[in-house]
């Protein structure tokens, strides 16, 4: 359950470390939202609930599904991070490494129930590993590990209900993060609220289908995210999700580390993905996979010369409870 609610976002700290010294070798700006640095016990934007539409029940039997939620329930998930990266500036492409993979280790655990449907759980990033890969760009692996050496620590908490819906989340980063890391993490905890895989209200059966709808805003920029759920199995208390994303975002301007007010546009964004949930009701961690590719273009005025910088980031994130 709630370790789907942050793998995109979290993946995006590990992207945004890799684009950051692709483009620092080429003397471009750093896309990082100006003045947005997280304090301790930042508070995270609220956005509204998401829209979900039932849009097929599926066979008898059907039954809700819902979350048991209880009171010191804790579970460990680890996640998997693969990522490839390609970037061009003016259609040149730039030298972005070969990344190798990375796993993270997460704890949560419900610290509060807040009626019979609902609780606050806390969260803490315990651990944050670059593998060695032989196939990686050299160097590579060192640049991550130096620049997410302080993401271990994060903690924070927020709230769940019993249908898997996520809110007023609050996060507590390491003091010590660099500003562009800082922005990273604070991205991830907006995830803890919009990157979630909420239960339908109406009883189900094998072979029901529903649609999440979310608009969303992570780091300055404002998207609009469309998932569809297709429940593949149920048995008792577990079942599995098979699940379709897009996310598409229209032009609007970017505040940029670096650059004045009104220099930088995003002039095009678009997200696909795949994978699947397999989920047990008694679990806050799920065991899944996701395969996503993203493609932008940021438009620039820099010093009255036009330029253009488009990038590619195919990504695998595999989860599981530890």
């Amino acid at each position: 359950m709630a370790g789907m609610l942050r793998t995109s976002a979290l993946a995006s700290l590990i992207a945004a470390c890799l684009s950051t010294q692709a483009a620092c070798k080429d003397n471009q700006p750093t896309p990082v939202a100006r003045d947005e640095q997280v304090a301790t016990g930042a508070q995270v934007g609220q956005i509204a609930r998401p829209t979900v539409e039932l849009t097929n029940p599926g066979a008898e039997p059907r039954r809700q599904l819902r979350y048991r939620l209880v009171e010191g329930a804790e579970d460990v998930m680890n996640m998997q991070i693969d990522l490839a990266i390609e970037t061009t500036a003016d259609g040149v492409p730039l030298p972005v490494p070969e990344t190798p993979p990375v796993v993270m280790q997460m704890r949560l655990a419900i610290t509060e129930l807040k009626g019979p449907k609902e609780a606050r759980y806390r969260f803490a990033l315990e651990s944050v590993e670059v593998e060695d890969d032989p196939a990686s760009t050299p160097g590579a692996g060192a640049h991550m590990r130096q620049a997410l050496a302080g993401a271990a620590g994060m903690s924070g908490h927020a709230m769940v209900d019993d249908r898997g819906f996520n809110w007023d989340a609050q996060i507590n980063p390491p003091e010590q993060l660099t500003p562009e890391i800082q922005h990273m993490m604070e991205s991830a905890s907006r995830g803890m609220d919009q990157v979630s895989a909420p239960l339908p209200e109406q009883p189900v059966g094998v072979g029901a289908t529903w649609s999440l709808t979310q608009d969303i805003e992570q780091g300055g920029v404002k998207l609009t995210q469309v998932t569809h759920f297709e429940l593949i199995e149920l048995d008792d208390d577990t079942g599995t999700l098979r699940t379709r994303t897009t996310q598409e975002a229209p032009s609007q301007a970017l505040a940029l580390a670096g650059m004045p007010p009104g220099s930088a546009e995003l002039a095009g964004f678009k997200s696909t993905g795949s994978g699947r949930i397999h989920f047990d009701l008694n679990r806050l961690v799920p065991r899944s996979t996701l395969a996503m590719r993203s493609e932008y273009e940021v438009r620039m005025q820099a010093e009255g010369e036009p330029s253009s910088v488009s990038t590619v980031i195919e990504m695998r994130i595999e989860v599981a409870p530890h």
